[in-house]
């Protein structure tokens, strides 16, 4: 599968996904979620893996905004939150689990794949530059 999804489902709500290299480029994102308009936009021009973990960045915003936990949401209560909903979406679009997925497992191995060390770095996500995911 090579490019994005044309659409995401979550929670019932249909998103259009749009690739907007121009305006993104011109506000230095990379996605954003118009939410009323319910449309996630991406920036086309990345490389796919980099596409890839954009939409993913997206769909999570959005699964928190639809769910709007308040500041006593517990870290637990806010993985259960994200969990449910992220499984509820890749159940309800196995295109876009296919999307997010693809190019990205070693032959023969199990399970994705490295993610570049670009990927791994937080500042790109206006986190401190010394944030790094852990693998």
């Amino acid at each position: 599968m090579e490019g994005l999804p044309s659409a995401v489902n979550i929670y019932g709500l249909e998103y259009r996904i749009v690739g907007n290299s121009a305006l993104l480029r011109a506000r230095s994102e990379r996605g954003r979620v118009e939410y009323d308009l319910l449309t996630i936009e991406i920036d086309e021009a990345l490389p796919l893996s980099r596409q890839r973990l954009t939409l993913l960045h997206e769909i999570i915003h959005t699964l928190y905004r639809l769910r709007a936990p308040d500041e006593q949401t517990s870290e637990e209560q806010m993985a259960l939150i994200l969990s449910v909903g992220l499984y509820d979406c890749l159940q309800r679009n196995p295109e876009v689990a296919g999307f997010l997925i693809a190019g990205e497992a070693k032959a023969g191995a199990r399970g994705a794949g490295p993610v570049r060390e670009a990927e791994l770095t937080m500042a790109g996500y206006g986190l401190a530059p010394d944030c790094r995911l852990e693998h």
